[in-house]
């Protein structure tokens, strides 16, 4: 069903955003997934972006900030 609503590759990080700031983790983390998957330039802002602050402790989350090579604190 996400992918019907998406249209721009960088609609599934805003995606994301929704669901993280509405408490939906898992879907927020399903949409994060997508964009890596689509090699989503949006993702350069992982680490910075407020609105996944709630996911940062999730092994999902982390894992993927260390696929995708970013920075780590």
């Amino acid at each position: 069903m996400q992918e019907e609503i998406v249209k721009d590759l960088s609609d599934y990080v805003d995606l994301a955003v929704v669901y993280a700031r509405s408490g939906q983790k898992k879907k927020a983390l399903d949409a994060l997934e997508m964009a890596a998957a689509r090699n989503d330039s949006y993702l350069r802002l992982i680490n910075v972006e407020p609105a996944f602050d709630p996911l940062r402790d999730e092994p999902r989350f982390r894992e993927l900030v260390k696929r995708m090579n970013f920075p780590q604190d």
